[in-house]
């Protein structure tokens, strides 16, 4: 799975407060969540320990579709990632410009949900002094299941089930690792 795949597959279903079923789509609303994590073995490289600080902002909004009014999200954001070395110190930063839909929403009869979800967008990875290092740009499709949790209609309360498996990817996939590793080590 790419880098720009799992920041998009993570962050397309991820919203706070979202509200029930109506028969129009909800307005726009801005959105601003950052995130950090510690990621040990970086890239499956022993002893590489990468700490991750990100931010994504846009917007979003819910369109019910169907006979059972089942929310679809449409997302607009940018997010930008600071990846540094522990031992070292250096870093780079992955950015990225991206937009996507739910296309299908299925009730698997059974608390699960599963989402189709589409999207495209540009991702570009950067050096400490600016330089582009690697570049991620086209279209994906992937497939992710949520439970629910009881309120069919109430997107806040879901939890993701697995990981997801992708559909479809087309365009420029740069190999990020390779790019990575060599620029924080």
């Amino acid at each position: 799975m790419t880098f720009a795949f799992a920041v998009l597959a993570g962050l397309a279903l991820a919203t706070v407060g979202t509200p029930g079923a109506s028969a129009t789509p909800t307005e726009w609303r801005p959105f601003h969540d950052t995130f950090d994590d510690v990621i040990e073995d970086f890239c499956d490289v022993p002893g590489l320990t990468v700490e991750l600080e990100g931010v994504s902002e846009g917007r979003d909004r819910f369109v019910p579709r169907g006979a059972d009014g089942l929310l679809h999200l449409q997302v607009q954001a940018q997010d930008t990632e600071a990846y540094t070395n522990r031992a070292n110190g250096k870093s780079t930063t992955w950015v990225v410009e991206r937009h996507g839909q739910e296309l299908h929403v299925t009730d698997n009869g059974d608390g699960t949900l599963t989402y189709v979800v589409n999207g495209a967008g540009n991702g570009v990875l950067y050096a400490e002094d600016g330089t582009k290092l690697a570049r991620q740009a086209g279209l994906f499709r992937y497939q992710i299941v949520y439970d629910y949790a009881g309120t069919l209609t109430d997107r806040s309360d879901d939890i993701k089930i697995g990981r997801p498996v992708i559909l479809l990817q087309t365009g420029r996939q740069d190999d990020l690792c390779a790019a990575m590793v060599p620029a924080l080590s």
